[in-house]
């Protein structure tokens, strides 16, 4: 029996991109594309643990499939505290 009366909707695999740099116009992508966002965010997090907190990357989470950003990991900003005289 054929069905082409099924229709099968297709998602693209490895799905999502995330980019990395010290600025907006030096960021890169890092790492290989995963199929799902809480798999790139497990990425951006475990590289932000191994740089350590004085790390000034920022991370994006890109969308192939849509062509657009979905999630921006500002850099972190470690505070510096006056001393005391």
């Amino acid at each position: 029996m054929f069905m082409s009366h099924v229709r099968r909707t297709t998602r693209p695999l490895n799905d999502f991109q995330v980019f990395k740099g010290h600025t907006e116009q030096t960021m890169k992508a890092f790492g290989g594309p995963v199929m799902a966002h809480h798999e790139a965010q497990l990425l951006v997090r475990d590289d932000q643990k191994r740089s350590g907190q004085n790390s000034a990357a920022i991370y994006a989470i890109h969308r192939r499939s849509e062509n657009r950003i979905l999630q921006i990991f500002p850099a972190s900003k470690t505070a510096c505290l006056p001393i005391a005289a």
